[in-house]
């Protein structure tokens, strides 16, 4: 096929996907999801990680339907209906987003960046649950046992059979928004606090300083000081009721309509006046 192009071309649906009604889409540099007005996401593109969300790696070239799993509190037990989605690529890998109509958040993609603590890639659409209240036991875990830490959980989760996940999903919070950049995801919850998790560069995170460890020579410290593997807070942020990612920057706006940013600023996209090549680690208000 081609491999670029320069002008737009129409994009060729399947019958059923325009008799449904596209709403919106979200693209990163290796992937492409659309929305419904059905509340149905369909997926294409690059698929080495299975950030198209169809169950296996195979790239696709035209869109294909991404199968949610049945709602467990609806009184049909049929799929989530999808209001919102993200999509995220970068050297790392591409990973996807989704919330529903109630508020849950769907992830897939690449292996550390989907906040599920787990080091395999999720290739299908998996609920993610996001708590308001902070938790000591998901950061700053001893490097030597990363790898014991999520084989033990990815264990426990098949014994229990998924009963771990739906109590945390009951206590979870529901989301408002959700962006995904380069690696990382940031989430808004609906009291207007925010989560982020995924790789720890340019303060893409907006949780500060890369967690630094005693031990320097084990090969888990590194992966660890790459990823946060599991949502956290951003302290300080609230009220907050829409995000905006970019490959390795974020930015979002206030009830009162403010508007903060985090992350790369190498070319002054941080919007802070600044235009060396600089990261911002924190959250910092945008004059």
């Amino acid at each position: 096929g081609v491999a670029r192009r320069t002008d737009p071309v129409p994009v060729p649906l399947a019958p059923y996907i325009s008799l449904e009604g596209v709403t919106s889409i979200a693209c990163s540099n290796k992937h492409v999801l659309l929305l419904t007005c059905m509340g149905t996401v369909y997926s294409m593109g690059h698929n080495a990680e299975g950030a198209l969300g169809v169950g296996d790696v195979n790239p696709r070239g035209a869109f294909s339907l991404v199968p949610f799993p049945d709602a467990k509190t609806g009184s049909d037990g049929a799929p989530p209906k999808i209001n919102r989605i993200a999509a995220g690529s970068g050297a790392i890998g591409s990973h996807s987003c989704a919330v529903s109509s109630t508020g849950d958040l769907y992830v897939w993609g690449a292996a550390y960046i989907c906040g599920l603590g787990t080091s395999k890639p999720v290739l299908e659409p998996t609920l993610l649950p996001i708590s308001s209240a902070p938790d000591p036991d998901q950061d700053n875990l001893d490097p030597e046992d990363v790898e014991r830490i999520l084989e033990e959980a990815e264990a426990k989760e098949e014994e229990d059979g998924g009963a771990r996940s739906a109590r945390a999903a009951a206590a979870s919070e529901k989301i408002l928004d959700v962006g995904c950049g380069a690696g990382f995801t940031v989430a808004v919850l609906q009291g207007g606090r925010v989560a982020s998790w995924g790789i720890w560069a340019h303060g893409v995170l907006g949780l500060g300083m890369v967690p630094k460890s005693a031990n320097t020579s084990n090969r888990a410290r590194k992966r660890m000081a790459r990823f946060q593997m599991k949502p956290s807070l951003i302290l300080g942020l609230k009220n907050i009721s829409m995000v905006a990612c970019g490959e390795a920057h974020t930015l979002c706006v206030s009830d009162r309509g403010y508007l903060l940013a985090w992350g790369r600023n190498s070319a002054g996209q941080l919007g802070t006046g600044v235009t060396e090549r600089a990261a911002c680690y924190w959250t910092t208000t945008v004059p």
